[in-house]
């Protein structure tokens, strides 16, 4: 649930943190998946089907193997390899290499997730790859966008997920070849109507004005779980080192740059990963998800939120 309110005034991946030979392997991986994975999206939910034949290893489990051989107790790639064989059905096996996961790292969120909520938590190979060459915008992300008003969007950074952060060109109005930086910044807001989740996509020029476009979300944790839903993609927020900042028009990506976190920011998320670790679905939620964006806009300078 997000309100909007644009104010004016070589492929990377998460493979950029291992070394040359790793990062390579997973981005063959990452490329296989988008190759032999279809998606579709059906009631809501993004249906997948593989193009080859079904065995108890695909091009894509094999990819993931070599990365293992390198790897064989990243929690990452454990459970990539784990998600590669839900994605053909071979569920078995998938929990197997879930539990090796959750033995290497008993906090590795997805792997968390998967174990509790298996019913309506989506694979890591539902969401598309995505790099900082990434032009075109898929068309389950393009009717996410136009039709639920969906800008914050899960992606697959190599073989795990990031946050891809989508301003249209119908709330801002900028010409990307003038951008000289962007960034993303978060902010825990507490009001008279209870806290909300605000979060600003900010672009500053070459002629150094700046254009923001500022986003609310609510922390109720609503029901039933599914990771696209506000509460879940603040806390995947909590879980990463950088997302994706893409200016986009249409399906067409006319800006996109990875952000990578600063130092400063990750205690910002660990403060707010814990408030919303207490946080409990009111029958109200709404209402108080409304008022609170209202009164957000009310009483807040736009000149505080500083580059």
């Amino acid at each position: 649930m997000s309100l909007f309110k644009n104010l004016f005034g070589s492929k990377k991946s998460e493979s950029q943190d291992y070394d040359p030979e790793i990062s390579k392997l997973v981005n063959d991986a990452s490329r296989i998946a988008d190759e032999i994975i279809n998606r579709k999206f059906v009631d809501g939910s993004i249906i997948t089907s593989s193009t080859v034949e079904l065995g108890s290893e695909t091009p894509l489990t094999k990819a993931i193997d070599k990365v293992l051989k390198l790897e064989p107790n990243n929690p990452d790639f454990l459970f990539a390899k784990a998600e590669a064989h839900y994605a053909r059905a071979d569920g078995e096996t998938g929990m197997e290499f879930r539990k090796k996961t959750l033995e290497v790292d008993p906090n590795h969120f997805d792997a968390m997730m998967l174990s509790n909520h298996y019913q309506n938590w989506d694979h890591v190979f539902s969401y598309n790859g995505w790099w900082e060459e990434t032009n075109t915008l898929p068309d389950i992300m393009t009717n996410l966008l136009s039709t639920r008003g969906e800008s914050v969007q899960i992606v697959r950074d190599g073989i795990k997920l990031s946050i891809a952060v989508l301003v249209p060109t119908t709330q801002m109005q900028i010409s990307v070849n003038e951008v000289a930086d962007s960034k993303w910044v978060p902010l825990w807001v507490d009001t008279p109507h209870g806290p909300i989740f605000v979060h600003y996509t900010i672009f500053k020029m070459k002629s150094g004005e700046i254009f923001r476009s500022e986003s609310f979300t609510s922390v109720y944790p609503l029901t039933p779980i599914h990771q696209r839903t506000g509460y879940w993609l603040i806390r995947r927020f909590c879980e990463l080192k950088s997302v994706f900042i893409c200016y986009v028009n249409g399906n067409e990506i006319l800006y996109n740059k990875r952000y990578e976190f600063p130092k400063s920011l990750i205690p910002k998320l660990n403060s707010i990963k814990e408030k919303l670790s207490k946080m409990e679905l009111p029958s109200d939620h709404e209402t108080k998800f409304n008022q609170a964006a209202q009164w957000y806009m009310n009483n807040s300078n736009l000149d505080d939120i500083k580059w």
